[in-house]
């Protein structure tokens, strides 16, 4: 083992107030905004620049998100428990604080199961959902009043076992996709063409996976608790396996969760990691540099920008606490500069508007609405004699306390 390189240490931590299991964390393409969602129905979104909590939306036990997808940096993709997608759309007024607002609608709803997972294509406005041993693809059509539409939909099996899927990654100049299942790799390149990838292993049981930023290497955490390792074209992996890092921390907790997070860094270093808190760096032959160790934590997601790395815990008493590392000694200092995140009050009501709070603005003073309540019980009054004070000869009418709002 070689020895340990310690440039990495902890830029900011960020204990939110988001309860149960984190299910994704993602940075916006250029990196001003961090989005982390629960299975407790807490969507968090972090204004990097600025060190502010933007917003924190509860979308309900019922109906959380599984998994995200930025588009832009200003427009993220959600994907549902109850096989809903959502866009979550950004509305910055650098000019009038009063009209920042976030606003999430639905996308589209024919899916009917849990989102596994999702992936966005940019270059072929291409969209991938995996749920229930099924995977779709969706095109977004120019034509007016056409919108999205189903380009091609499979089972997922190999050697006729349906298998669950666990990641989806678009790569390559083609924008194949590539599918990890727990029972294997597969790549789709058109509609009907799918290749079961020969990664030289009697089976793969893909946890989660990673590909580089420059699209040449790929990293699958497996569910036995290992980082195996490929190069990677635009057609799929290639050739044998380069590397197997098994991981030695957090076995003991394996029975509770099997999918380990993987990510890359800008400088080709893999992360990954483990339900006892810690985060290792590790190099494309197994070589690990770094290991950052939180006590008490479960790394639950993973994200990357840059060569920062952000990672996501549950703490002993089921919050959340977001870290992120930094190997720039500038960026470190001037995060310490910093004399703590500031938090917008929260936000708890789904599919509304969300504006933050203008400080500029002076508070007005509270109106007296003593006037409505004696309009609400005149007019119940009146809709009651009106009811049960008109002859039955008069025809049917609509009966007051069938109204509804």
């Amino acid at each position: 083992m070689p020895e340990l390189n310690t440039n990495y240490r902890e830029l900011f931590v960020l204990k939110t107030f988001q309860r149960g299991r984190p299910t994704a964390l993602a940075v916006s393409p250029l990196g001003r905004w961090l989005c982390s969602t629960t299975d407790n129905g807490d969507l968090l979104i972090q204004r990097l620049s600025r060190g502010i909590i933007y917003c924190h939306v509860g979308m309900g036990r019922f109906d959380y998100a599984t998994s995200i997808c930025w588009v832009t940096d200003l427009q993220l993709l959600i994907g549902s428990s109850q096989g809903n997608i959502y866009v979550a759309t950004l509305n910055i007024d650098k000019c009038n604080e009063e009209k920042q607002r976030i606003e999430i609608t639905r996308l589209l709803h024919d899916v009917n199961s849990p989102i596994r997972a999702l992936a966005y294509d940019s270059n072929r406005k291409l969209l991938a959902l995996g749920y229930k041993g099924h995977v779709s693809i969706w095109r977004y059509q120019l034509q007016p009043g056409r919108g999205w539409g189903m380009l091609d939909i499979f089972r997922t099996n190999i050697n006729g076992v349906s298998a669950k899927v666990n990641s989806l990654d678009f790569f390559g100049s083609c924008s194949n996709l590539l599918l990890g299942l727990e029972s294997g790799l597969v790549v789709w390149y058109a509609k009907g063409e799918l290749h079961v990838v020969d990664t030289g292993l009697k089976v793969c049981h893909v946890g989660s996976t990673a590909i580089s930023t420059d699209h040449s290497t790929l990293a699958v955490s497996t569910l036995d608790q290992s980082i195996l390792v490929w190069p990677l074209s635009t057609e799929g992996p290639i050739g044998p396996l380069v590397q197997e890092y098994p991981l030695e921390s957090g076995r003991e907790w394996h029975i509770f969760e099997s999918r380990t997070p993987v990510a890359f860094t800008s400088e080709t270093k893999i992360v990954c990691g483990t339900l006892d808190g810690t985060v290792d760096l590790i190099t494309h032959n197994g070589l690990r540099i770094q290991r950052l160790t939180n006590a008490n934590y479960c790394t639950r997601a993973l994200a990357t920008y840059g060569s920062i790395v952000y990672a996501s815990f549950t703490s002993p008493v089921g919050y959340v606490v977001i870290v992120a590392y930094s190997n720039s000694e500038n960026r470190i200092a001037r995060s310490k500069e910093k004399c703590g995140l500031e938090q917008n009050p929260h936000f708890y009501l789904f599919n509304k508007v969300y504006r933050p709070p203008n400080p500029k603005r002076k508070a007005k003073a509270p109106k007296d609405r003593s006037y409505m309540a004696i309009f609400v019980v005149v007019l119940i009054i009146w809709g009651c004699w009106w009811y049960y004070g008109l002859d039955d000869s008069k025809g049917d009418y609509i009966k007051f306390c069938d109204l509804r709002l």
